[in-house]
């Protein structure tokens, strides 16, 4: 069976030791075994163990280990044991002992069974095979948190105002409170962006702060918390609305008036905030407090500060975000009413004078007012005191009404001034007559009746005045004169001037005569003249001229009417008319009222002598007139006696025949009646004679045939004799005739050319007579209608046709007739016709094809032929010249026109033409009709025009580079040219000034084209100089195009207010810069300003002007302000200023003024006032809050002020502040009373005198 046993034994410490055993059994057989024993007093080493030293969210932890080496006796078993300890807000507690966690593990080792809230730490026991151990630890603690912090509150708030609904800085106040009750919390993360954070966004300073986006309007900020083992809390958010705008508002004083007359005024108000909204306004009076904080409102009634003048109210606007703006509007009060000083009339100065001046001008003076003067209020009447009513109808200090009626006239004005105040009324009188009075009653005594005639020169005249307006001063009389209309003038000769009633007069000789008076009334006017006429007549009349019967005159009338002219009939009463007879017997007197007499009585045949004298008005007899002889003669002449040709004698063959008879005698000349007819009754004349003095008639054409003819006599008083005897004569005479009539020299022509064709016939007259007259006739229609001409004289057979234009296409007819010398008109000749040819027509003349043909080489002509009748061309002809119409050059003559075959010009003519010069061309054609090679030509057709040039050489019309442009700033340019051509252009040539010339090829440009070029040399005016050739080689004259190059764009552009990094504190800000300069193109005036609250200019605001400064609106919120100025030149070159940097300050300054005395009342006129004050940059002082305005700033420094005062009585000393931002405060007034005067005592006792030794004493005292 087996057996065991422990056997020990001792070897020294630093020996092994060796044992053999041997082992019996009861057989005895044995067993040896060698042991050899190691001494093993030492650990194992090299081994470790590693764990993370941080927070983990997992409930795992990874552990890694090495167990080492043992040299000894050899490694054991290993054994990880573990610690824990309880976490709390990132805190350790108190560490628990280890404890076995596993025995010989592997690494790396996870610890599942871990908690969150807790921390661990790890350690490996490694023991060799003789039980030394070796123990392994870490510095390290996992601490493990599962579990996400918490955000338990969060806010945003502006940090001015504390408000967490609005924000007027993009900065806003974070307050947050968040906890992690294991691990703890470490960082925060805030965003306007709802995702999801990284663990990267997140910082380990707990924000105080955040920035929120530009742009007014809501914001949404959300909040993040991570622990220390990365846990991220749920978000929490905060919504906040952005208002960095100031909100806008105006204030209207009485709806914008400039002056009112009344403290109680209406303020007009607007408020706007797009954002938060105008939470609250209050309202200031220059010079006193704001009221409080109030809801806006559109309109409040506010009273203005005490006294005339200027009145300023402010108006500040606070939105919900706390912006504030502050505006204002001004008026001026003027409570005083203003009276006119002085009212006159320059027209009628006097009040007490008559004017006759009807349209008056008044003037006054304008009234020295606080507020302007806007106009008058006038009245124009006949009431001495009318108070104008308050309504402005006039606005300058002066009037004219026009004109007004005759009488006393009172004018009336007050004035009005801007407030509204009316002043008290001004009286002005002004009298006026203007109207002249009437004429004067004149009478006469002496000669009552002015239609009558009188004998009496010596005359007295009186008269009465007319109404009046104006009293009558005196009277103007003129007389005597022969002028109805004479008006007394002061400077006439012999006016008289009068303040009575009557006048004498002389009439220095006969006639009629006028008496001239008018009135002058106190307005100087003179009145209408009355006239007074005055019939004078003591000289007989003259002679008056006879008329009828005329002297010498053959009457048939035995009653004939006298007649006779007077120049003075109208003075005259009666005529007396004496009638003698041819022995010198008075044979009728008589008399009549006018200038004729119809005698009752019939006068005998005979001679008779008249004469007539007029009797004028006054009764006087005239003298007679010449005697007129006249003769009666009313018995016909006898018949006359026929002589020759003899009654019946035998046929002649003669000229006329003269017909002749025997002359009659009769107490006055006769003449003769001839009938010729041959109609024995005498019912149709051939010659009927009539006035013929002579006795004796040879007829104008020779009388043909059998005749009857007879005589008259008629007497120079117009009575007739009887017909003669009727006698007969025959006279022959063969007529002559026409045979051949041609037109234009051929019988009956198919066509004329002409309106004027040659019209010939052959004369044949059986008597051998000659032509002696022509009659020919051309007609369409009724013989004659295009022509009918006779010449009795004409002896040539031929004629030209010179009547109305013939009708072309129609057959006219023609006829002729002839006369010979014996006067014989033959028969019209048998009827030709001929028709008018229709000439041709041609247009359309082109040169090789062209209308207005340019460069031409060898012009090739043609043209469109037209012709009514179907007529063919024939001939041509061709004027070539310098000018229109001229054939200088060439003149071709008649050539016969060949169908088929171009037309164009000799070689000898094509010499002589020059290049590039204009010719003119002038073409006609003949129709007619070809027969084999027979022509006959018919007409002309009106000549046709046109031109060519030669070779024209190319002109450039214009060149510009870059379109025309003015300025340019790069080198890098297009030159585009115009070109008028005659040919295709195939080279350019261009040159820069200075420059060597270059070529340029071209393809086939049209008129218009262009081609880059560059700019050489310095900045500055750049000139081109460019020509083109074309293809047949001629080269345009040379064209300038020209630029101005600038390079460099404007100098001397810089920042000059507010300087860079200064503050500044009222708004608007005066932003200003230095006007630059630019030698080359100039400087647009046209700046861009660009503002911005980052450095960056990120999201700037751009504004833009004409001058060199720009007022920028800002608000009540302190910010820091970034801006910039650009600039460019008229090329384009752009020039910027640096970047400058203001603070925007508004905050109010504070100072306090101090009088360092026990008293506000002082009896030294020296005093000192100490100065103190917070945000002070300047300070000034007043004794009056007018002067405060008007006094100049001092810098600030805290100081004691000395200063004399003049006078005793109450001061108010005003003092105001200006921060260094320059936002000015509100005065502050020091009230100071200076007492120089001792107090008055009087001490009085009782009584005077008293045996008591008490008195009573009565102290009395006064300041």
């Amino acid at each position: 069976m087996p057996a065991s046993w422990t056997y020990y034994w001792l070897t020294s410490s630093t020996q092994n030791g060796s044992k053999s055993i041997t082992v019996y059994n009861k057989a005895g057989l044995t067993t040896t075994v060698n042991i050899y024993v190691y001494r093993d007093v030492s650990p194992p080493s090299g081994g470790f163990i590693c764990y993370e030293d941080a927070y983990l969210n997992t409930l795992q932890v990874q552990v890694r280990f090495e167990v080492g080496s043992d040299s000894g006796a050899g490694l054991g078993p290993a054994i990880l044991q573990r610690s824990s300890a309880a976490l709390s807000d990132g805190q350790v507690g108190s560490w628990s002992e280890f404890s076995d966690l596993a025995v010989n593990p592997s690494s790396p080792y996870l610890d599942n069974a871990v908690s969150s809230g807790m921390a661990y730490r790890y350690r490996l026991l490694v023991y060799d095979l003789v039980n030394n151990c070796a123990i392994y630890t870490s510095d390290n603690s996992v601490k493990v948190d599962t579990g996400p912090p918490s955000i338990s509150s969060f806010y945003l708030k502006d940090n001015e105002t504390g408000s967490s609904s609005f924000a007027k800085s993009r900065t806003v106040r974070v307050e947050m409170e968040n906890n992690d009750a294991e691990s703890g919390v470490w960082k925060w993360y805030l965003s306007e962006d709802s995702s999801a954070p990284v663990p990267e966004n997140f910082t380990s300073t707990k924000p105080e702060t955040f920035t929120l986006s530009e742009g007014d309007g809501e914001k949404t900020v959300y909040a993040w918390v991570m622990d220390r083992a990365g846990n991220i809390s749920e978000n929490r958010s905060w919504t906040i609305t952005l208002d960095t705008t100031p909100p806008t508002g105006s204030i209207l004083i009485d709806n914008g008036r400039e002056y009112t007359n009344s403290p109680n005024v209406i303020l007009t108000l607007t408020w706007s905030d797009v954002t938060s909204g105008v939470l609250a306004v209050r309202y200031l009076n220059e010079g006193g407090n704001w009221t409080d904080w109030v809801p806006p409102e559109n309109t409040r009634a506010w009273t203005l500060s005490e006294g005339d003048g200027l009145k300023t109210v402010y108006y500040q606007l606070k939105d919900a975000a706390g912006n504030i703006t502050t505006v204002w509007d001004s008026i001026v009060l003027d409570t005083t009413p203003d009276n006119i000083p002085w009212l006159g009339s320059p027209t009628h100065p006097n009040q007490n004078e008559w004017y006759p001046d009807n349209s008056p001008q008044f003037w006054w003076g304008i009234p020295s007012s606080t507020s302007p003067i806007v106009g008058y209020s006038f009245l124009l009447d006949g009431v001495e005191s009318t108070v104008p009513d308050e309504t402005v109808n006039i606005s300058e200090n002066s009037f004219s009404p026009g004109q007004l009626a005759d009488g006393v006239w009172y004018f009336h004005i007050r004035a009005k001034d801007a407030a509204g105040n009316w002043g008290s009324p001004s009286h002005f009188r002004v009298q006026i007559d203007v109207t002249p009075d009437g004429p004067p009653a004149v009478s006469s005594p002496t000669h009552p009746d002015q239609s009558r005639w009188y004998n009496n020169r010596n005359i007295t005249v009186e008269w009465s005045p007319a109404p009046w307006t104006a009293p009558v001063v005196g009277y103007l009389w003129y007389g005597l004169d022969d002028n109805p209309d004479t008006i007394p003038e002061n400077d006439m000769e012999g006016v008289e001037w009068t303040t009575g009633y009557s006048a004498s007069l002389y009439a220095g000789s006969d006639g009629t005569w006028y008496f001239h008076i008018r009135a002058k009334d106190a307005a100087g006017n003179w009145g209408q003249t009355a006239h007074f006429r005055f019939n004078i007549d003591t000289q007989p009349p003259v002679a008056p001229t006879l008329l009828l019967p005329g002297n010498g005159s053959i009457l048939a009338d035995n009653r004939p009417t006298f007649r006779w002219e007077h120049q003075e009939g109208e003075n005259i009463e009666n005529y007396e008319l004496e009638i003698y007879d041819n022995a010198g017997s008075l044979l009728l007197v008589d008399n009549s009222p006018v200038k004729w007499y119809d005698p009752e009585n019939t006068l005998p045949d005979g001679q008779y002598r008249w004469r007539v004298r007029a009797i004028d008005r006054a009764g006087n007899l005239g003298a007679w007139s010449e005697n007129f002889i006249f003769l009666i003669d009313s018995t016909p002449p006898p018949a006359p006696s026929l002589l020759s040709p003899e009654n019946n004698c035998p046929p002649m063959h003669v000229l006329g025949p003269t017909l002749l008879w025997e002359a009659v005698s009769d107490m006055t000349p006769v003449t003769y009646e001839l009938q010729v007819s041959e109609d024995e009754n005498f019912n149709q004349a051939v010659v009927w004679a009539k006035g013929l003095t002579e006795n004796s008639y040879l007829p104008e054409e020779t009388l043909s045939g059998t005749f009857y003819w007879r005589v008259r006599a008629r007497d120079a008083a117009g009575n007739v004799s009887e017909w003669s005897e009727t006698w007969v004569f025959t006279n022959y005479s063969h007529p002559p005739r026409v045979t051949n009539v041609l037109v234009d020299w051929k019988v009956n022509p198919r066509k004329v050319a002409g309106n004027h064709p040659w019209i010939s016939w052959t004369f044949v007259d059986e008597d051998n007579d000659s032509q002696r007259g022509a009659h020919i006739q051309v007609s369409v229609g009724s013989p004659g209608d295009r022509m009918d001409y006779c010449d009795p004289d004409l002896t040539e057979n031929y004629i030209m046709y010179l009547s109305g234009l013939l009708t072309r296409g129609t057959i006219h007819y023609v006829r002729v007739r002839v006369r010979d010398n014996l006067g014989v008109w033959g028969p019209w000749s048998d009827d030709y016709n001929f028709q008018l040819n229709h000439p041709p027509r041609i247009e359309n003349l082109r040169i090789n094809g062209e209308f207005e043909a340019v460069n031409i080489g060898r012009p090739i002509f043609s043209w469109d032929f037209h012709d009514e009748d179907g007529d063919e061309p024939v001939l041509y002809q061709i004027r070539l010249g310098t000018a229109s119409g001229l054939g200088d050059v060439w003149d071709s003559g008649e050539l016969e026109y060949r169908p088929g075959f171009l037309i164009s010009l000799p070689e000898d003519v094509l010499s002589q033409l020059s290049e590039n010069t204009r010719y003119y061309v002038q073409i006609r054609v003949k129709d007619g009709t070809r027969r084999g090679a027979e022509i006959e030509s018919y007409s002309w057709s009106e000549p046709i025009s046109t031109s060519f040039v030669t070779n024209l050489r190319p002109k450039v019309v214009s060149a510009k580079i870059n379109g025309g442009a003015t300025y340019t700033n790069s080198r890098q340019a297009t030159l585009s040219l115009r070109v008028a051509r005659g040919a295709q252009l195939t080279t350019l040539f261009y040159r820069l000034e200075n420059g060597s010339e270059k070529d340029l090829s071209l393809g086939n440009p049209g008129e218009i084209f262009s081609v880059p070029i560059t700019l050489e040399g310095e900045e500055g005016m750049k000139e081109v100089w460019v020509r083109v050739r074309d293809v047949v080689g001629w080269e345009s004259e040379e064209s300038r195009a020209s630029i101005i190059l600038d390079l460099t764009p404007p100098t001397g552009l810089s920042g000059v207010s507010p300087p860079n990094g200064s503050s500044v504190g009222s708004s608007p800000v005066r932003l200003s810069w230095t006007m630059p300069t630019d030698s080359i193109s100039g400087v647009v005036s046209l700046y861009t300003l660009e503002v911005s609250h980052s450095e960056s200019f990120s999201n700037p605001q751009v504004f833009t002007t004409e001058k060199n400064y720009y007022d920028l609106p800002l608000g009540g919120q302190e910010m820091t302000l970034y801006w910039r100025v650009r600039v460019k030149d008229r090329a384009g070159n752009e020039s910027c200023t640096p970047v400058y940097r203001f603070t925007y300050q508004p905050a109010l300054p504070s100072l306090v003024p101090t009088l360092l005395s026990e008293s506000s009342i002082v009896n030294n006129p020296e005093i000192r006032i100490s100065v103190r004050g917070s945000n002070v940059g300047w300070y000034r002082y007043a004794f009056s809050s007018d002067d405060l305005l008007r006094s100049s700033w001092v810098p600030y420094a805290e100081n004691v002020l000395t200063l004399t005062l003049d006078r005793e009585g109450q001061y108010m000393i005003y003092f105001q502040a200006k921060s260094p931002s320059g936002v000015v405060g509100d005065p502050v007034v020091v009230p100071i009373f200076l007492d120089l005067s001792a107090p008055y005592l009087e001490l009085k006792a009782d009584n005077v005198a008293s045996s008591s030794v008490t008195r009573t004493l009565y102290f009395f005292t006064t300041d």
